[in-house]
């Protein structure tokens, strides 16, 4: 497990991704918003209607590597791509999950 997440960390994520100031990871979250306003514009247009942060909800999910959000299978799966592929894993498997639920997101609302 050490082993793996040395590799992570060093060789697959981007270098100042879990430093202080997490400057990678904050990049990371802007292009989400600009990949979900892109391909999910119904998700995003009612983020921006309803003035919802969106590393409010997938920060964990990119600094876990989606541990504790999905099964430990599906999370496993994802782990392979990520050593196979890289970190943009990281965005498709964001997407797919927001695409999944597009439904839930819409039609849930403050209140």
């Amino acid at each position: 497990a050490f082993w793996a997440l040395t590799i992570i960390v060093e060789r697959l994520l981007p270098a100042h991704y879990y430093t202080h100031d997490m400057i990678d990871h904050h990049t990371d979250q802007r292009v989400l918003t600009y990949l979900i306003g892109q391909h999910l514009p119904t998700i995003h247009a009612h983020f921006l209607r309803n003035h919802l942060d969106l590393p409010l909800i997938t920060t964990q999910w990119f600094l876990c590597l989606f541990v504790n959000v999905l099964p430990l299978e599906t999370t496993l799966r994802v782990w392979d791509a990520l050593f196979f592929e890289g970190s943009s894993v990281l965005f498709r498997v964001a997407l797919a999950l927001l695409q999944l639920h597009e439904s839930d997101i819409i039609s849930a609302t403050d209140g």
